[in-house]
């Protein structure tokens, strides 16, 4: 199939007062699975909507495989897409459904039959090619949905939130499947999703949306351990924040935490001020006593509550603060609820954020 990159440049949308995109740009390149994650409002579904043509922007260009297509109709762009519900047609077979792009673009009706076989057949759609899209279960309807998209070999594949209505196992079955299947076939993929788990096991790299713009694009390990902004440490993942100040010496900067009576010494200098120190759950460990390099803080367990990959605390500061540590099965540490006990965490490991920007 061919690979045909994204270039999204400075695009603009409007509804009436409404602008849910703003001078939004975005490359993806060839073969590339990128994902547009965030809340709902944020943009995404509009920005996929603008590549399929569904959505007309106001400023701004597309081109996909370098040729603009601003100017080019929905129905010309050679774009195949999943929507959230599937959209298959009840009346139609399996194999109907998966043929009927290609019926639009008046393919004989033998070639029809041959590359419908054979794009069911690669996704293990070959026993259901008589059925209904109501006798088939929820993902077999959207393996017959992205049958229909892959068949007329588009250039690009866009999906929105195709796994939506998945229960929870199915839908993690079907992540590793789309993403075997993206990978074998090659094709440029967009994929808009609001679930961070989704994105991040499925990506090559994901934009993070906030307010109709990309706040950060990356791979997925970069953007979880080193979030540009406030907003993204809180959006992807999970992220306990202390209030702190900075106050510098001799060119190394001291970090104190706000009520907790903890201070930190860098070895670099910071601007002196009123920061943000992000930690993730799993980067906080128990221990009577903190490894050299590493930061203490005494806590009441507040509950603890077992969920398969790790135990998840909550635990309290003497300043009141409620945090969230997640120990997995390495650690032998595991105080009970109501225990008073020591939290540590790495000074590598932490974040600073100041005025919601992370500091470099």
């Amino acid at each position: 199939m061919k690979q045909a990159g994204i270039e999204i440049e400075k695009i603009t949308v409007r509804y009436g007062n409404s602008v849910p995109v703003r001078a939004l740009s975005l490359d993806v390149k060839p073969g590339e699975f990128v994902s547009l994650l965030g809340p709902s409002g944020c943009g995404k579904t509009t920005t996929l909507r603008s590549i399929a043509g569904f959505s007309d922007i106001a400023e701004g260009d597309i081109r996909i495989g370098g040729v603009s297509v601003r100017d080019v109709p929905a129905n010309k762009r050679n774009i195949g897409m999943v929507y959230q519900d599937y959209a298959l047609f009840p009346h139609m077979s399996v194999e109907k459904n998966i043929g009927f792009g290609l019926r639009m673009r008046n393919v004989s009706a033998e070639e029809i039959r041959q590359r419908a076989r054979a794009a069911a057949e690669q996704l293990r759609l070959s026993g259901f090619l008589d059925r209904y899209p109501q006798q088939l279960s929820g993902g077999q309807q959207q393996r017959v949905a992205l049958a229909r998209a892959l068949v007329v070999r588009p250039d690009v594949l866009l999906l929105d939130e195709p796994m939506a209505a998945l229960d929870k196992q199915l839908r993690s079955d079907m992540q590793f499947e789309l993403k075997d299947l993206q990978k074998s076939v090659g094709i440029t993929t967009v994929f808009v999703t609001h679930d961070q788990e989704e994105a991040l096991s499925l990506s090559d790299r994901i934009a993070v949306m906030h307010d109709g713009k990309i706040l950060q694009i990356d791979k997925p390990d970069t953007l979880y351990h080193f979030p540009a902004t406030r907003f993204v440490a809180e959006f992807v993942g999970t992220a306990n924040l202390f209030k702190a100040k900075v106050s510098n010496a001799g060119g190394r900067s001291r970090v104190e935490l706000d009520g907790q009576n903890v201070s930190m010494q860098l070895d670099r200098e910071l601007k002196a001020g009123d920061v943000e120190v992000m930690l993730r759950p799993e980067q906080i460990e128990f221990g009577n006593e903190a490894p050299a390099g590493s930061v203490p803080l005494p806590v009441r367990v507040q509950s603890a509550v077992f969920v398969g990959v790790a135990t998840r605390y909550l635990v309290k500061t003497s300043s009141g603060q409620v945090l969230r540590v997640d120990v997995s099965g390495v650690q032998s540490v595991r105080p009970a609820a109501g225990e008073q006990t020591t939290i540590f965490w790495r000074l590598d490991d932490m974040r600073i954020y100041r005025d919601g920007m992370l500091e470099p």
